[in-house]
């Protein structure tokens, strides 16, 4: 019974987006593999969509600036906004994920993500593969400031829902809050500083082994840097740093209780972005250098595993 709420927790929590859950039961060997799977997906997905929406937010405030220094009279304000396919691949989960958003004025704007999850057996609750719609995220962000000035700030308030099946290991059975930070600065033109910062609230969740599960909430940092690839001055690299800390999560059920799954993760992203390749359409691949995944109370350490992203989009 143990190992099956495991699995239900474990391979659902990694379907949260973009920097939601996460849990690992601790307390046995085989949770390891599950543990970096579930962190790969909670990571890459901050990543991958933040600077999406950050490529979007800037172009947009180009075209204003543009607009204002062309004409005594501004033109009205160009509305923009963004829908891409992202590919994100880490062993035995795989998420293809629908990324929308859109600027609806004063500096506001929309988002949300629409993930499809490829679970292998081998973590899968059921013991077969399973694929289908995971837990859709919506949100609304505010954004000012600009790169080259003071530096661009996005506040962002994402909610992620329980659309996703739990019982197929396709959704986490509980909805959760992310408030997140990011901040963009650009000096002398080509070489730029990223910043971010959140924190998610997860709900509780009672699983169909009648297991109430107290989800610990998490919190994730990101620092780096990009600048023009040596290649090409069409494409940017970037090297972003980042740290992923989930609490202890608690588990009751007519045994009793017992916490699980404090964890800690540190990753290396090394990114290729370009929005010069296909005519302004965002293009972006990634790679995770995995540095650190360790729980709390576990047998040993996770074993650290390498995650992949692709991403095409279209701003409008």
């Amino acid at each position: 019974m143990k190992r099956l709420i495991k699995h239900s927790i474990v391979a659902a929590l990694a379907l949260a987006l973009p920097s939601g859950l996460l849990a690992s039961d601790g307390s046995s060997e085989d949770s390891t593999e599950e543990t970096t799977l579930v962190t790969n997906q909670s990571t890459v997905n901050t990543v991958v969509v933040d600077q999406l929406k950050t490529t979007s937010i800037e172009q947009s405030i180009s075209q204003q600036e543009s607009q204002t220094s062309t004409s005594a009279q501004p033109k009205a304000k160009t509305f923009s906004g963004y829908a891409g396919a992202q590919y994100i691949y880490s062993d035995k989960i795989q998420i293809f994920n629908i990324p929308l958003g859109m600027q609806v004025g004063y500096g506001f704007g929309v988002e949300a993500n629409v993930p499809v999850v490829f679970v292998d057996k081998d973590v899968s609750v059921s013991g077969k593969s399973e694929s289908g719609i995971g837990d859709v995220s919506a949100g609304i962000n505010y954004h000012f400031g600009t790169p080259a000035s003071n530096g661009l700030s996005i506040v962002t308030v994402l909610y992620k829902s329980t659309t996703g099946d739990e019982k197929k290991s396709l959704g986490s059975g509980a909805d959760a809050y992310t408030l997140s930070y990011n901040y963009t600065k650009l000096f002398n033109g080509k070489y730029t500083l990223h910043l971010i910062g959140s924190y998610t609230l997860n709900s509780d969740y009672t699983d169909q082994w009648n297991t109430k599960i107290d989800y610990g909430d998490s919190y994730m940092a990101v620092i780096g840097g990009s600048m023009p690839c040596l290649l090409s001055d069409k494409v940017t690299t970037s090297a972003k740093l980042t740290y992923f800390h989930a609490d202890e999560n608690k588990n009751t059920d007519q045994y009793g209780s017992y916490k699980y799954g404090e964890t800690d993760v540190t990753d290396l992203w090394i990114q290729w972005d370009s929005t010069q390749l296909l005519s302004g359409i965002p293009l972006g691949l990634g790679v995770k250098i995995p540095l650190q995944n360790k729980v709390k109370n576990s047998l040993k350490d996770p074993d650290k595993k390498f995650a992949f992203y692709l991403s095409v989009s279209g701003l409008f």
